[in-house]
């Protein structure tokens, strides 16, 4: 049962801001680390189940190219390790364990390490990625590719200044997403997000497919470097509710996470 639990649940990205231009230049790296904490409880077949996951992703990136209306990046993923508790009992993760890495059970989560995956942002929306990545690194904000880059044009970068947006995915998925530039100094942009969640994803586990659609919110603030536009950190909380359906049978969950992201 341990491993059904394992990576099962999907904290979607929120929205970041039309594109008007990039400050950084191609071939300008980054190294991205997000620490993920997530508690999920769900009744399934009349058997209350808590897990608790703590996971920590470490990526580089470059950008690639930079166009009149977005820019295209790398994004490869280098480490991944954590813990999940769940029914009385803990795994633990870590990529750096090659025998972790060569269990079947694993593949899923390991599988896009060390292979770059190529990203398109066009007016402040991702809208093609190389990888389909796995719900537990995908948690920990990979599939908000948007977010890294403060895209906004220089004249709204004052206090007050706010936007709505939404990103609605192939899977019927929907983020409309609230921000406002909170604080401006001569070195950051601090901005505001509160994002609407509509989520149905199918995940395949051990041959077993499981749906999950849940709503909620989301609320995050992110400081960027107001020089080159470059993201600095994010704090995220999400609170989601719904139902997962797997094994014939429909079992109520709630899911709560906090994201923290640090570019260094």
């Amino acid at each position: 049962m341990k491993h059904l639990f394992l990576g099962l649940f999907l904290l979607p990205g929120i929205g970041t801001v039309s594109a008007q231009s990039v400050k950084l230049q191609p071939g300008t790296p980054f190294k991205t680390v997000t620490d993920i904490k997530v508690n999920t409880n769900l009744n399934f077949a009349g058997q209350d189940i808590e897990t608790s996951t703590n996971a920590v992703t470490t990526a580089l990136d470059t950008i690639k190219s930079v166009l009149a209306d977005g820019y295209t990046y790398s994004a490869t993923i280098k480490h991944i390790k954590g813990e999940v508790k769940v029914m009385g009992q803990d795994q633990t993760f870590d990529s750096d364990d090659q025998n972790l890495r060569n269990n079947p059970e694993m593949a899923d989560l390991f599988k896009a390490l060390n292979t770059p995956n190529n990203i398109e942002i066009k007016n402040g929306k991702m809208v093609a990625q190389s990888q389909k990545l796995d719900a537990i690194v995908k948690m920990g904000g990979s599939d908000d590719q948007a977010k890294y880059l403060l895209t906004l044009d220089p004249t709204n970068i004052k206090e007050g200044y706010s936007w709505t947006d939404s990103t609605l995915s192939d899977s019927s998925s929907k983020t409309v997403t609230n921000a406002t530039v909170k604080q401006v100094t001569d070195q950051s942009v601090v901005v505001e997000i509160q994002a609407n969640i509509a989520l149905k994803e199918t995940m395949n586990r051990n041959g077993m497919d499981i749906v999950q659609n849940l709503t909620g919110k989301a609320f995050a603030t992110r400081t960027y470097n107001k020089t080159n536009g470059l993201l600095m950190n994010e704090t995220s909380n999400v609170n989601l509710t719904g139902t997962m359906e797997m094994m014939g049978q429909s079992a109520p969950i709630t899911s709560k996470g906090t994201i923290v992201t640090t570019i260094q």
